[in-house]
């Protein structure tokens, strides 16, 4: 159970005792498509996908650049 904190943008987990803190942000307005296309033209997607994910995209081959032949 989470206890709200006054300023409503804060909260303490009764059992654990941790804080959780809410930080506002703006969403991307990205779609999968468009990702899919940037990588297949080797253009960035800095900023826009978690390097993790980068890195299981880039290392999969999945979209490849166009003209490697893959």
């Amino acid at each position: 159970e989470l206890i709200l904190a006054p300023n409503r943008q804060e909260a303490r987990h009764r059992s654990a005792g941790t804080w959780l803190r809410r930080i506002p942000i703006e969403a991307l307005e990205i779609s999968s498509t468009e990702l899919r296309r940037r990588l297949s033209e080797a253009r960035s997607v800095r900023y826009l996908l978690p390097d993790p994910v980068l890195d299981a995209v880039v290392r999969s081959g999945v979209y490849a650049t166009k003209g490697r032949g893959q």
